[in-house]
């Protein structure tokens, strides 16, 4: 009968232990490491940055070259056959298209950005007033904060 009764309580043991276990295991929480996310987004920021410069400056320079080699086309003497060559004109829609398609890469690298710095979480020395020995002290003590940017 005791051989009985402890075996039933220790099938209950291992029941419960096990289950113990597997809600532990399962109830982990994983808490994303912060700074990567902080200096992958930065680094992503820089190198859209970086190419929205690029684009802009080539793009302009560009669509300068076409600009000028279209007005160096232009005759303005009456009765002069005006035939126009397509090639400057395709540089200045080209080079248009590069201004433009910086655009987008200059408004993604600043919403990166943006994004890296929203959220900083700091450890500062705060000061406090008491009251000790009916005289008035003022006690430092650090403080956690957490800044958001909304």
């Amino acid at each position: 009968m005791l051989a009985l009764v402890e075996k039933c309580i220790m099938k209950k043991f291992l029941f419960l232990s096990a289950v113990f276990i597997t809600t532990v295991l399962f109830a982990q929480e994983n808490i994303p490491d912060m700074s990567a996310t902080r200096l992958e987004l930065l680094q992503k920021a820089k190198s859209q940055k970086t190419a929205a410069i690029i684009l802009g400056v080539s793009g302009s320079t560009v669509c300068l070259i076409g600009m000028v080699l279209e007005l160096g086309q232009l005759d303005f003497r009456p009765g002069v056959n005006k035939e126009y060559k397509s090639f400057p004109s395709v540089m200045m829609y080209t080079g248009m298209a590069a201004i433009v398609g910086s655009i987008p890469l200059s408004l993604a690298a600043r919403r990166n950005w943006k994004k890296a710095n929203a959220t900083n979480v700091f450890i500062r020395m705060e000061n406090s007033m008491t009251i000790q020995r009916k005289d008035l002290c003022l006690k430092r003590y650090p403080a956690f904060g957490v800044k958001f940017i909304l």
